[in-house]
């Protein structure tokens, strides 16, 4: 015989995680996610990369630097970043930024890299080999 549909309690809805409930933002507002001035302030705390705390990570940085002294500035700003274990300078124009480290912070890096030097975008996140 069937389940009497009326006294069964309805199912329960599945938990959005904060990637869903940003995307779901972004594409309500026809919002890019590259625009980060306009993502909303409660998303930015929102850890998007979980995982990665387990290795080595090896971040890589694109920043606007134009002379020797902007480059020294990038290396040292990059190396005040907790558990980064090394900082290089790569790329054909010498304009990224490469940090390896342990359980490194990339959103408050990539602010601060944008603070103290301008423009400031994330290349590559991944494991360091």
């Amino acid at each position: 015989m069937a389940a009497d549909t009326a006294t069964d309690p309805p199912p329960p809805l599945p938990r959005r995680g904060p990637e869903e409930v940003l995307r779901r933002w972004l594409e309500g507002r026809g919002r890019r996610m590259t625009m980060w001035w306009r993502i909303p302030w409660w998303a930015m705390r929102v850890s998007f990369v979980e995982n990665l705390d387990l290795l080595e990570q090896k971040i890589v940085l694109n920043v606007q630097m134009n002379c020797e002294k902007c480059r020294s500035k990038a290396l040292k700003t990059a190396a005040k970043g907790e558990g980064v274990y090394s900082v290089a300078i790569q790329g054909k124009e010498k304009d990224q930024v490469v940090v390896i480290g342990d359980g490194v912070d990339v959103v408050r890096l990539t602010n601060l890299m944008r603070k103290k030097l301008g423009k400031a975008d994330i290349i590559t996140l991944g494991e360091a080999k």
